[in-house]
Formats: structure tokens, sequence, C-alpha cells
């Protein structure tokens, strides 16, 4: 399966007042050596690395992780916020004979409704590793999306410079991120929800797990309350070429809550990004007939979900 990623959503109430939090993942790759223009080292010097820390894991418990390029989902909907937050974890590590300065920021113009800035990392020492969130990235919500998805790239480099002040320019390397922006009230997707109001499970289960009913909800009067895990098998067969699973979940987001599809784990939180409440999540599911998707190391209640496919 092509992972693709997805992006929880801090809601609170029905509705959101909202974080986005961006788990990443490792992404590898050498620095190019710098312009002639702008000073000259050897290309072989030029083997410093950024990584993408927390995305895809292979193993959490050994933190080990995939390599696979980040796509990034965003359901839209139910959002009170007008401007959508990107938080991104990244990790830098410097394997340089010297301390270099680094900077991130746009590489190209990016996509009209986009707002991203340069943020100074600041000193990290020879053969130091240093992790951080780069946050200076928004984009105004999309009030619709008629064809259902509304896919952006965004094109950032991670600049080295030799000195404090960042005239010394030393390297740079480059990288995409793409956004999907999801609309489920789109006429082209065939929806299913399961909201537990009539005092079902909908068919999730898990140990310890039960139908609240005038307790914490997002669709009154019922959720379904997790302790530790929950789990349920969606058919995705049909005349389809995507599906999506998009959850909302009130629970602690700073704490490891853990998705995986089929056996493989997907989504690992890995930021804080606020206080216990709604979060809502958007997962890409394959186009293979039964999917097993368990929510695992979660407490608290999950609320409106839906299943969406075209």
């Amino acid at each position: 399966m092509k992972f693709k990623k997805f992006i929880s959503i801090w809601l609170i109430g029905v509705v959101a007042l909202t974080m986005a939090l961006v788990a990443v993942g490792t992404h590898a790759s050498r620095l190019s050596s710098p312009d002639s223009t702008q000073g000259s080292v050897a290309s072989s010097y030029s083997h410093f690395c950024v990584v993408w820390q927390g995305f895809v894991p292979v193993d959490y418990w050994s933190n080990s992780y995939s390599n696979q390029t980040p796509d990034y989902y965003f359901c839209i909907n139910d959002l009170n916020v007008s401007i959508l937050q990107m938080n991104i974890a990244l990790r830098i590590q410097n394997y340089e004979n010297r301390t270099l300065w680094y900077t991130i920021g746009p590489y190209t113009t990016p996509p009209a409704g986009w707002t991203v800035t340069t943020l100074n990392i600041g000193q990290i020492n020879q053969y130091a590793t240093d992790d951080f969130v780069y946050s200076n990235l928004a984009r105004v919500k999309p009030t619709s999306i008629p064809q259902g998805e509304l896919v952006e790239n965004i094109s950032l480099v991670v600049k080295a410079f030799n000195d404090a002040g960042l005239t010394q320019f030393y390297s740079q390397d480059t990288f995409n991120v793409t956004y999907h922006f999801i609309d489920r009230t789109a006429t082209v997707w065939t929806v299913h929800e399961d909201n537990f109001d009539d005092g079902t499970g909908d068919g999730w289960g898990g140990y310890g797990d039960y139908v609240a009913k005038f307790s914490i909800c997002r669709s009154y009067p019922c959720s379904f309350s997790i302790d530790g895990g929950v789990s349920k098998t969606f058919d995705t067969s049909g005349p389809y070429s995507e599906a999506y699973l998009i959850f909302a979940l009130y629970h602690n987001p700073n704490d490891p809550m853990i998705v995986s599809v089929n056996g493989v784990t997907v989504y690992v939180e890995d930021s804080n990004v606020g206080p216990t409440g709604w979060y809502q999540y958007t997962v890409s599911l394959p186009i293979s007939g039964s999917v097993i998707v368990s929510i695992g190391n979660a407490y608290g209640y999950l609320d409106n979900v839906y299943l969406i496919s075209k």
C-alpha cells in the first residue's frame, strides 16, 4: 500500500477551534553543494541530512521509520476556523566538520491562499542533532471543494550558513510536501457514517469499550468510549479509486496515539498540539476489499466516523 498521510485537527465542542498537527516521517537526503557565487566547498563535504522524524513508523516502539514521501490530509468540514495552521516535526543531523546555522522556508512561491515564511532554526554543532517543529505554514481554509479533493504542493528549502548572521551561505536541500484537502460533503463521495446514536457500537470493538450515552460526544447523544484501543473492519471494494476514513477522537493528543491499517502502523502522535479535547483525523485507506483500522494507545471517546469513497 502506498502510504498516504493524515492530519489531526484539534476540535472543541461540535465544531473546531483548531490547531493542525502534522506528524512527519523519515526522509534523509544529501545536501547539494553550494552555488559557486556564494562561496565554495567540495561536494564531498555536503553530507549533513534533513530528516522527517516521526512519520510512518515501521516499528514505533523501536523508533524505526519508513522513508516514504509524505502526503498530508485535511478534512475541511466541521471546523470553525478560517486559517489552517500546519506544524511539521523535523530533525536535522549535522555531519559536517563544523558548526552551522540553519533556516527553513519557502523554496518557490506557494499556491494561492498559503502563507509560508522562513524560520531561523539556529546553531547546530558538529555531529549534533536538533529536533524542532516548523510551524510557519498556514492556509486559508477552502469553503468548499466540489470535486471532493484539492491537492497542493509546497516546496521548502533548508539552508545552512557558516555564521550566526546568516551571511555566509554554505549549502542547502529542498523537498516538497503535498497537502490534500478533502470536502466530505461534496456530492462525488459515497458516504457511510458511524455516530453510535442508535446505542450500538456500529461494528467497532475493543477491550473495555462501550457506547457512552449523555456523556462526552460530538453528535448527541452517544459516542464510543475507548479504554486503550478499538478497531473495525471496513469494506472498500466497489467501483472506487480512493477511500478515506475521517473520525473525531476526544483524547489527550500529547499521548502517542497509534493508528494502523491492516496491521501496519501509519500514524503516531509526535507533536504537542494542545490540551485534551476533540481532534479530527483523516487517513487514506487502500482499495482492497476488507480493511482493518485500529486505533491504539487511546483513552477517550470516538464519534462522527465517516468512510468516504469515490
